[in-house]
C-alpha cells in the first residue's frame, strides 16, 4: 500500500473512531444526567474524564479537526484549526465558513460538506489552505464524514485535514529522482532487469530489451518462459534463465556466472551475469535483480559490478483504535513531566509495556537524564502556552524526530500538560542523503558516459565524412559510366539506323535488278554486290549482337520449336555454298534426341549458323557434318535440372584446322586463330565469342578439338525444356498461309528518298498502289483526304515521328479515317524495348532495316491478318559505335549514281538542279539554329540536308551533315561549329564540282 493510501485509511479510521466515541459520550452524558438528577457519579466522572482526554487528544493532534452541523455551523474545532481562521474556538463556534473566507472558497467547502452528507460516508479531497494566523499556505488532505445520532438522524459533519505539503514535495522529488535513475539505467549499455519473487518481469532497461528482441513487447508481468514466445531466437536463453534464477534463490545471496549469448547475426557475446535475490523479513521471496555486463572485449579486465542496495522495508502492522492507528510517536505528559499515556508506536519505540511507561518521567525514560534537557519543548510550552515545534535527535532511540508539542487542556481550558507528537524523519533524512549521494554518483557516471559518447561521436562523424566522400566519388563514377553508356546506346541506335537504311535500299535494289534480263558480266557484278552487301549486314549484326550481350540486354525466348525442322532449314541455307565448293554436308540426329523443345530457337540457329559457316569457310575439300544427341551423363553439371533435356551439338569439318596453341584464344572477342586469315577469309573475329556467350546463356558451354591441316570439331551443349512427349508440332498445329490481297492502296510514311524508291519498286511490282508522306503530320493529312488499306511507318522523321503519329491515329475520334487501320513500323532502331514500344503505341507489326522484299510483303500480310507475332530481326540492346572513316570521301559518288540513276538521266538532272537550289537554304537554316542555340532546329536542318544529299550520292556533304546532327543531339555547340566549317567547305566543293561537270556537258 502506498504512503498516501495509508494516510487516507488512517485518517478515515481516526475519523470513524472519533465520530463513534463522540456519539457514545453524548448519549452517555444524557442518560447519566437523567438517571442521577444532574449529579455526577463515579461513572460520570470517568466518562467526563474520557471526554476530556478525547478533547485534549483532538486539541493536541497537529491535524485540523472540526465539527459542523448540517447547516455548516461550527460546533467544535481543535487548536490547529484555530490557526487556519486566526480565531479561537469560541470565536469560531456558531459561525460558518462564509464568516472567515471568500464566498468562492466557502462555496467550495460547503460543496464538499454536502457531498459527504449525500454519500452517507467519508469523502476525501485535497485542497490548498492559507492560514490566517501566520499566512502559511499548504496542501491538505481533507476527510469529511457525516455524523448521525443513535436514531440515525444526521447531526453534522466531522472533518480532519492533514498537511501533506512536504510529503507531496518529497514524493515529487522522489519521482524526479526515480525518473533520473530510469534515464540513467536506460543509458547504461548493460543488462538491467528486475523480477518479482515469482519470476515475473517488473522493469528492464533499453539495452536488455533490444538485446533480447523485446522492444515494443508488453513484457511486464510475464515470466521468461512466456517471453520466449516473443523472441524465438532466444527461446533457449529465456528458458535457461529460470533455472539460473532458482540457483540464485537457493543460494540465498548474489550468484554470479558468465553466460554466452549468441546474437542473430551469429556473433557470440559473453556477459558477466549477477543475480541478487531479495527476501521479505519472514523469508518469502520478494524480488530478483539481474545485472549483465558485456565482457566480450575485456574479459580479462573484469570489473566488479556495482550492486544496488535495496532499501529496507518498513514494517506494516495494524494499529489498534484511532489513537494507536497514528504512525507517529504520541505521548501525553502532565505538568510534572510524568507520562500519562503513549500510543503503541511510542511503546514499541521505547521497548516497554504500557504499565512500565505510565507514571514515569519522560526525561528519564526517553532521554535517560535525571532532569529535563535544556531544549525540552515541554518546558517551553508550559512557560509560553503556545505550540512548540522542533527537530530532535534522540541518541537512546537512535532516531531523528520532527516533534510537535501542543497543550493538553481540561474541559475548563486549564493546561493539564502537553501532547507530544514525534514524527520519525530518520529514514527521510537518510533517503535524502542517499538520493543526494546517488544523484552525485549518477552525475559522475553521466559525465563519464557523455565524455565517452562524445569521443565515439567524433570518431563516427569522421567515419561518416569519409564514407560520404567515397559514396560521392562512387556516385560520380557511376553517373559518368551511365552517361557514357547512354551516349553509346544513343550513338549506336543512330548508327544502326544510318547503316541499315542505305543497306536496305542497296540490297533490295540489287535483288530487283537481278530479276531482270542482264548480261553475264552485269549479273556477275550484281551478284558480287549482293554477296558483299550481305556480308556487310552480317558484320554489322555481329557487332550489334556482341554489344547487346556485353550490355546484358539479351533475353532468351522460351517458345516451342522442332529441332529437326530447324536443322533442315539451316542445312538448306548452306547447300548452295557447299555445292559451289564441292563439299559434302551431313546432318545426324540421335534417335533419342526429342524433337519438340522449349527454348530460343533463334539463338540456337545463330550459334549453329556461325559454326557451320566457319566450317564451310575454312574447308576446301571433304565434308562438314552436324550431329546432335543427348548429352552423356558424365558431362552433365552437378546442378543440372531434371525437368530439362541437355543436348550435345557437334560441327565437324575437314578444313585447315587450328594450331593447338590457338584453341584457347579463338573464343575471345575480335580474335582469330591466325591474323592472316582475316585477310584471306574475312570476318570480325566476333562469331565464336558471340557463340560462347550464347551457349553460356543457354546453360551450356562450347569447346573445340582440332588438328592442324586435318580439320576441327566444335562442340557445344545447351539445356532446353520439353514441350511434349516428343510428338511433332506438325501433327497438332495447322499453319495457315498468309495471303496478301491484290491491288492494295498503301501509304508509305518515309523521309528517305532511297527507301521511298525501293519500297515503291517492290510494292508496285507486286501490284499495289503507293502514296508517300515525308513525316507524321503529312501522313495524318493524307489519311483525312483519302482512303488506305495499310500504312508503312518509318520511326525517325522530322516534325512528327512514327511513334507519335501511330498514337495519334489510334486515339483519333474525328471520324475522317479508320483509327484501326493496320500500321507496320519500318526502322533501323535497335534499342532494347523498341519492338514492345512500337506495338504499345498501336502498331500491328515491326520490321527492321535493311528490309528484305519477301519479309516486307509477309509483314504486310500479317498486319492485315492481325497477326502481331512479327519476327524481330532487329536488336533490343545498345549497339556499338562505328568509327568514322579517315578516308577522304568523294564529292559525288558516281558509282551510286550509276547503279540507281544512270537509266534515268532526266530525273538525275532534275534532282541536281533542285539540290543546288535548296542547298543554300539548308545552310542558312543551320546557321540560324546555331546562332539561336536551338539544338532541335539544328538537328532537323542537318537531318534534312543529310537526306537530300544521300538522294543524289553527295557522300561528303551527307557524312559532314551527319556529324553536325550528332553534335546537335549531344548538345555540343563547339563540336557543331567545327562540323559546320567542314560542311561549308564540302558544300562549296560540291557546287564547284557540279558547275564544272555542267560546263563539260554543255561543251
Amino acid at each position: 500500500m502506498l504512503d498516501s493510501e495509508k494516510t487516507k485509511e488512517q485518517l478515515l479510521e481516526e475519523l470513524e473512531e472519533a465520530r463513534t466515541r463522540i456519539l457514545d459520550l453524548e448519549s452517555g452524558e444524557v442518560n447519566q444526567a437523567a438517571n442521577t438528577g444532574g449529579r455526577l457519579c463515579p461513572d460520570d466522572r470517568a466518562s467526563q474524564m474520557s471526554a476530556d482526554y478525547l478533547r485534549c487528544l483532538a486539541t493536541a493532534i497537529p491535524d485540523l479537526v472540526w465539527l459542523k452541523d448540517p447547516n455548516g455551523i461550527y460546533l467544535h474545532c481543535n487548536t490547529a484549526f484555530e490557526r487556519l481562521y486566526g480565531a479561537t474556538e469560541a470565536e469560531i463556534i456558531g459561525k460558518s465558513d462564509y464568516d472567515f473566507v471568500s464566498r468562492e472558497l466557502a462555496d467550495f467547502f460547503r460543496d464538499h460538506d454536502r457531498k459527504a452528507m449525500e454519500a452517507g460516508q467519508p469523502c476525501v479531497n485535497d485542497e490548498w489552505l492559507t492560514f490566517a494566523q501566520d499566512g502559511y499556505r499548504g496542501l491538505f488532505e481533507t476527510i469529511k464524514a457525516p455524523m448521525y445520532d443513535n436514531a440515525g438522524i444526521l447531526i453534522g459533519v466531522l472533518g480532519i485535514s492533514r498537511d501533506i505539503t512536504e510529503r507531496k514535495l518529497a514524493e515529487e522529488a522522489l519521482r524526479d529522482k526515480k525518473e533520473q535513475l530510469r534515464t540513467l539505467i536506460n543509458a547504461i549499455p548493460e543488462i538491467v532487469c528486475f523480477k518479482d519473487g515469482q519470476g515475473h518481469w517488473l522493469e528492464a532497461n533499453s539495452f536488455d530489451l533490444d538485446l533480447f528482441q523485446l522492444t515494443g513487447v508488453d513484457y511486464q508481468g510475464k515470466k521468461d518462459s512466456e517471453l520466449a514466445a516473443f523472441s524465438p531466437f532466444y527461446r533457449d536463453a529465456f528458458l535457461a534463465c529460470e533455472a539460473t534464477d532458482e540457483i540464485a534463490w537457493s543460494v540465498g545471496g548474489p550468484s554470479r556466472a558468465e553466460e554466452t549469448i549468441l546474437r542473430p547475426d551469429g556473433c557470440p557475446l559473453v556477459f558477466d551475469i549477477i543475480k541478487i535475490p531479495v527476501f521479505h523479513r519472514d523469508g518469502r521471496r520478494k524480488g530478483l535483480l539481474v545485472v549483465g555486463r558485456d565482457i566480450t572485449e575485456r574479459k580479462r579486465a573484469e570489473e566488479t559490478l556495482l550492486q544496488a542496495k535495496l532499501a529496507a522495508e518498513l514494517a506494516h502492522k495494524e494499529w489498534e483504535g484511532t489513537f494507536d492507528a497514528v504512525p507517529d510517536l504520541i505521548a501525553l505528559i502532565d505538568t510534572n513531566h510524568r507520562i500519562l499515556r503513549v500510543n503503541r508506536a511510542m511503546a514499541e519505540k521505547l521497548g516497554c509495556s504500557f504499565a512500565n511507561i505510565v507514571g514515569r518521567h519522560c526525561y528519564e525514560l526517553v532521554h535517560g537524564l535525571p532532569t529535563p534537557p535544556s531544549y525540552c519543548p515541554h518546558v517551553k510550552l508550559m512557560a509560553s502556552g503556545k505550540e512548540e515545534r522542533c527537530e530532535v535527535f534522540e541518541p537512546r532511540l537512535g532516531c531523528t524526530f520532527d516533534v510537535t508539542v501542543t497543550t493538553l487542556r481540561d474541559a475548563s481550558g486549564n493546561i493539564r500538560g502537553s501532547v507530544h507528537v514525534m514524527h520519525d524523519i530518520t529514514e527521510r533524512k537518510r533517503a535524502a542523503d542517499a538520493l543526494q549521494k546517488a544523484y552525485e554518483e549518477s552525475e559522475q557516471q553521466v559525465e563519464e558516459r557523455t565524455r565517452h559518447l562524445k569521443n565515439a561521436n567524433e570518431n563516427l562523424n569522421n567515419e561518416i565524412i569519409e564514407r560520404k566522400r567515397l559514396e560521392k566519388e562512387l556516385r560520380q563514377a557511376k553517373e559518368k559510366a551511365e552517361n557514357a553508356n547512354r551516349a553509346k546506346s544513343e550513338f549506336l541506335a543512330n548508327m544502326s539506323h544510318e547503316i541499315r537504311t542505305p543497306m536496305n535500299a542497296m540490297l533490295g535494289l540489287t535483288k530487283l535488278a537481278l530479276r531482270r534480263e542482264l548480261g553475264e558480266e552485269a549479273r556477275e557484278f550484281l551478284e558480287g554486290a549482293m554477296e558483299a552487301g550481305s556480308s556487310l549486314v552480317q558484320i554489322v549484326n555481329d557487332i550489334l549482337d556482341f554489344s547487346k550481350i556485353e550490355a546484358g540486354r539479351i533475353n532468351l525466348e522460351h517458345e516451342a520449336f522442332e529441332l529437326r525442322s530447324l536443322l533442315d532449314k539451316i542445312v538448306k541455307t548452306f547447300v548452295p555454298t557447299a555445292q559451289k565448293k564441292g563439299i559434302s554436308l551431313y546432318v545426324r540426329v540421335d534417335e533419342n534426341a526429342p524433337d519438340l523443345l522449349q527454348g530460343d530457337q533463334g539463338r540456337l540457329r545463330q550459334v549453329l549458323v556461325n559454326l557451320v559457316g566457319n566450317a564451310l569457310k575454312f574447308t576446301h575439300e571433304g565434308a562438314v557434318a552436324i550431329s546432335v544427341g543427348p548429352q552423356p551423363e558424365g558431362m552433365r553439371p552437378i546442378d543440372a535440372s531434371d525437368d530439362q533435356i541437355r543436348l550435345l551439338f557437334a560441327v565437324s569439318d575437314t578444313g585447315i584446322g587450328i594450331p593447338s596453341d590457338k584453341t584457347g584464344v579463338i573464343f575471345d572477342s575480335f580474335t582469330q586463330a591466325d591474323s592472316s586469315t582475316t585477310k584471306r577469309f574475312g570476318g570480325t573475329g566476333l562469331g565464336l565469342a558471340i557463340s560462347k556467350k550464347l551457349t553460356n546463356m543457354m546453360g551450356g558451354r562450347i569447346w573445340v578439338e582440332s588438328a592442324l591441316d586435318k580439320g576441327s570439331t566444335f562442340y557445344f551443349t545447351a539445356a532446353f525444356g520439353l514441350s511434349g512427349k516428343g510428338e511433332s508440332t506438325a501433327a497438332k498445329v495447322q499453319v495457315q498461309p498468309l495471303l496478301l490481297p491484290a491491288s492494295l492502296r498503301i501509304l508509305l510514311v518515309e523521309d528517305d528518298r532511297m527507301n521511298q524508291f525501293f519500297a515503291e519498286a517492290v510494292l508496285t511490282n507486286a501490284g499495289h498502289a503507293v502514296d508517300f508522306a515525308n513525316n507524321g503530320l503529312q501522313a495524318l493529312k493524307m489519311l483525312e483526304a483519302g482512303s488506305y488499306d495499310i500504312i508503312l511507318m518509318d520511326i525517325s522523321m522530322p516534325e512528327m515521328d512514327g511513334d507519335q503519329a501511330a498514337r495519334f491515329i489510334r486515339s483519333s475520334t474525328s471520324g475522317l479515317f479508320d483509327p484501326q487501320i493496320p500500321i507496320v513500323a519500318m526502322t533501323a532502331h535497335a534499342l532494347k524495348g523498341d519492338r514492345e514500344r512500337f506495338l504499345a503505341s498501336g502498331m500491328n507489326g515491326y520490321i527492321s532495316k535493311p528490309v528484305d522484299e519477301d519479309e516486307l510483303l509477309l509483314a504486310i500480310a500479317r498486319a492485315l491478318a492481325h497477326d502481331t507475332n512479327t519476327p524481330d530481326r532487329g536488336g533490343d540492346a545498345a549497339q556499338p559505335p562505328i568509327e568514322n572513316s579517315k578516308t577522304t570521301l568523294p564529292v559525288l559518288d558516281k558509282q551510286w549514281i550509276g547503279k540507281h540513276l544512270s537509266s534515268k538521266p532526266e530525273m538525275l538532272q532534275r534532282l541536281l538542279e533542285v539540290y543546288q537550289k535548296e542547298l543554300p537554304k539548308h545552310l542558312i537554316e543551320i546557321r540560324q539554329a546555331m546562332d539561336t542555340t536551338s539544338f532541335s532546329d539544328l538537328i532537323m536542318a542537318a537531318h534534312n540536308l543529310k537526306g537530300s544529299s544521300a538522294t543524289i550520292g553527295a557522300r561528303e556533304v551527307r557524312e559532314t551533315a551527319l556529324q553536325l546532327e550528332l553534335a546537335g543531339r549531344d548538345a555540343d555547340m563547339g563540336r557543331a561549329r567545327e562540323a559546320y566549317c567542314l560542311l561549308e567547305a564540302a558544300a562549296q566543293r560540291l557546287v564547284d564540282f557540279l558547275t564544272l561537270e555542267k560546263g563539260r556537258t554543255n561543251r
